[in-house]
């Protein structure tokens, strides 16, 4: 019974997998090495980075925590000879505990980035938030196309507009 339940698990899995992450035949889905998010960052803005050097994360940190300084509290390490950083900042909003890679596709072309909101629903008053996810990936020479999940009702399958292509800057790719 209990063997029977974990191939049924499994089979709703490979289902559901399959409808988020749907991509062109033969792609293959990951997900990121590490990811870090919330809702309290100081960007404000909506704003997508493909970081690739310690001096870029630096200046993205700081802004992130609210600095002119350069601020190291929380900051990740990241060996950027081997890895890239997406940063995602999806400014002011309400009800959201952060932002969720949910697959990174690597196509023959480029890498497809797939996102979505961490949404809540609160019972009277909105809680301000201001989301955020940065997120290490393999390093690459490919375009990196950021795609948001955008469906509205809950239970309904994902529905993907481009926000964004990032183009790794000459020296960044592996």
């Amino acid at each position: 019974m209990k063997k029977s339940k974990t191939v049924l698990v499994a089979a709703a899995l490979l289902v559901l997998s399959s409808e988020i992450f749907a991509g062109e035949p033969g792609t293959a889905v990951t997900k990121p090495y590490a990811s870090l998010w919330g809702a309290d960052s100081q960007v404000k803005k909506k704003s997508y980075h493909l970081i690739g050097s310690p001096k870029e994360m630096d200046e993205v940190w700081s802004r992130h925590r609210g600095n002119t300084d350069f601020d190291y509290n929380g900051r990740p390490e990241v060996d950027f000879d081997r890895c890239l950083v997406v940063a995602i900042f999806q400014g002011e909003s309400a009800n959201t505990a952060g932002i969720e890679c949910t697959g990174i596709l690597e196509g023959a072309t480029s890498l497809t980035f797939r996102f979505r909101n961490r949404w809540y629903q609160t019972a009277v008053t909105a809680k301000r938030a201001s989301a955020y996810g940065f997120f290490v990936i393999p390093r690459t020479r490919k375009p990196i196309v950021i795609e948001e999940d955008v469906h509205q009702g809950i239970g309904q399958p994902p529905i993907w507009k481009e926000r964004i292509r990032l183009e790794p800057k000459p020296g960044i790719g592996g």
